[in-house]
């Protein structure tokens, strides 16, 4: 119980009807901390998933049949529902697993220019004429896309060489093909989306393949809005929130109680983002660290790391 996350198995004592959770939970021989109960209980309540007194709404009924991280599901459902789903999976499954990129240490410049030469095309693959490339999702989308496709068209020595050339590592991308098929039939097991049931049963080896393919199929009704980052990007912001950073510009001066911006980490001249709480500092491995101006005041993320200076 203590290494399963609070908010799935929250979700799990409303959906079997098990009464009140932190009385529950606090029954068992190694109980969490009621700190910790209640940050979940509040973050259930924050995503939408609760309502009432602790009941589940339509999201949060939907969110406990998905064995996954509740933001990372609530983005899936969305994906879904508002027709972007094969990007949304993309990104579920890195978020979930870990990022495809390699950084050898005398190597972080070329690292970056390959992430920058990505975000220079389009999720279909054509130059990109998109004048934002700000964002370490739609890095991992546009990634995906271009190695499915090479995977496809010239084979897995080609996809291998793809990832060479980018930094990629090769087997990471083949479990994010897995988590794609397996989080896409997750939807489909809740009735979010449809599989070509006709066709499963004679898929045999191709069976991989041949989902893939439906999951990346443009012309579907879950796939619909797919090519537009726009919404790509607005299904991402609603399923992560409330994981949202802003800089100064983004934040209400009261929320900051007369804390000033610190200089330590990374000094004077890159924007300073807060969580609502306190100041944070981008990864060094988003291709967000670097830059001195925004084009937006708002990010989101999945998750944060606190550390202490040596």
């Amino acid at each position: 119980m203590l290494r399963m996350p609070l908010t799935e198995l929250c979700l799990q004592i409303k959906s079997l009807h098990l009464g009140d959770i932190k009385s529950f939970l606090l029954k068992a021989v190694e109980p969490p901390k009621e700190e910790a109960i209640s940050s979940a209980i509040d973050l259930l309540f924050k995503v939408g998933a609760f309502e009432g007194h602790e009941e589940l709404s339509p999201l949060g009924y939907h969110l406990a049949k998905l064995p996954v991280d509740v933001l990372i599901g609530k983005m899936m459902l969305y994906g879904a529902i508002f027709g972007c789903l094969s990007p949304i999976l993309s990104v579920a499954a890195f978020l979930s697993y870990k990022s495809p990129f390699i950084s050898p240490k005398d190597e972080k410049q070329n690292v970056e220019k390959a992430k920058a030469a990505l975000l220079n095309e389009n999720l279909d693959g054509s130059t990109s004429i998109i004048d934002n490339k700000q964002s370490d999702h739609l890095l991992m989308v546009i990634a995906y896309n271009k190695w499915s496709r090479i995977l496809q068209e010239h084979g897995a020595r080609s996809a291998h060489q793809f990832c060479r050339s980018f930094y990629l590592n090769s087997t990471v991308m083949y479990m994010i093909r897995d988590m794609r098929l397996q989080y896409g039939s997750l939807l489909a097991d809740i009735g979010l989306v449809d599989l070509p049931k006709d066709n499963l049963n004679q898929m045999n080896g191709n069976r991989k393949s041949n989902l893939e393919s439906w999951f990346a199929n443009i012309s579907l009704p879950f796939n619909l809005y797919a090519g537009y980052t726009s919404v790509i990007k607005s299904v991402i912001s609603a399923g992560l929130y409330p994981n949202v950073a802003a800089t100064l510009e983004g934040v209400d001066p009261g929320a900051l109680g007369g804390r000033k911006p610190s200089d330590v980490l990374f000094g004077k001249d890159r924007p300073r983002w807060y969580d609502g709480r306190r100041e944070v500092h981008i990864h060094p491995s988003s291709v967000n660290h670097s830059l001195k101006s925004v084009q937006y005041p708002f990010l989101v993320f999945l998750e944060k790391v606190c550390f202490r200076l040596a």
